[in-house]
This record gives C-alpha cells, sequence and structure tokens, in this order.
C-alpha cells in the first residue's frame, strides 16, 4: 500500500492502473484525459449536481463507453479505480478539478494487494446493482 498526495502521482498511479472499473461520485469535464475509455468496462457515478451532463453524455457515447456501461448510484461519494493488478481508492472525483495541480487537495492509496483488490471488486459490483 502507498499513500500518494501529489496529484501528478496520482494521475500517473492511475494510468499505471488502466481502470476498467470505476466508481466515483462526480465526472467532470476533462475525465478523458486521466482515463483511456478503451479499457473501461463500467463506470458507477451519481448523477448529482456535482457531475458535468456533458461530460456524463461523452462517456455514454458508443464509440467511448456506450450507455449500458455507465451506472447511476444518487448517493455515492466513494472514489475507487480498479484495474487488473492495482486499485486505487482515495478522494479525487474524475474531473480536472479532482486532478489538477492546482485543484483541490486530495489522497489516495494505492492498492497491489490482491485480497484487498477482490474486496474493492465486490464493493463495487455492490455499487452497480444498487
Amino acid at each position: 500500500m502507498k499513500i500518494l498526495t501529489k496529484p501528478s502521482d496520482i494521475r500517473q498511479a492511475i494510468k499505471d492502473i488502466k481502470p476498467s472499473h470505476v466508481a466515483v461520485a462526480f465526472l467532470g469535464d476533462g475525465w478523458d484525459e486521466y482515463l483511456c475509455s478503451w479499457d473501461l468496462t463500467d463506470v458507477v457515478l451519481s448523477p448529482t449536481v456535482g457531475s458535468n451532463p456533458k461530460a456524463i453524455e461523452l462517456l455514454m457515447q458508443e464509440d467511448e463507453l456506450g450507455h449500458e456501461n455507465v451506472h447511476f448510484l444518487d448517493d455515492l461519494h466513494a472514489k475507487i479505480y480498479i484495474g487488473k493488478n492495482k486499485a486505487l481508492l482515495g478522494s479525487c472525483n474524475l474531473s480536472r478539478n479532482g486532478m489538477s495541480d492546482n485543484g483541490l487537495r486530495e489522497a489516495a492509496v494505492l492498492i497491489e494487494d490482491e485480497e484487498k483488490i477482490k474486496e474493492l471488486r465486490i464493493v463495487f459490483d455492490q455499487y452497480k446493482k444498487s
């Protein structure tokens, strides 16, 4: 486990993880600067005021993730990025404000323990089903 507090380290960790499953409270403009849509399988997000409708629309386009792989959970506040062998759990939403050097102060934990990643996948699946 590694604690990350510098935005550049968090961005790099997300790139290295190549998340296939993402649960974030807010999806903002610029999300595609931090994730590759071809790595994504499913995204769970909150469709509330903090999310950018245009960003959600872009994510749901067929040449991106597609509407069938975007799931909404009104009370979601978690920020989870899960890849094949690594995951990130933290405070950073998928937005410029959550990821930029001039944005909010964020923190995240990089997880490489196989059992902990399995646990996060279970949590993700529960969110998706909700």
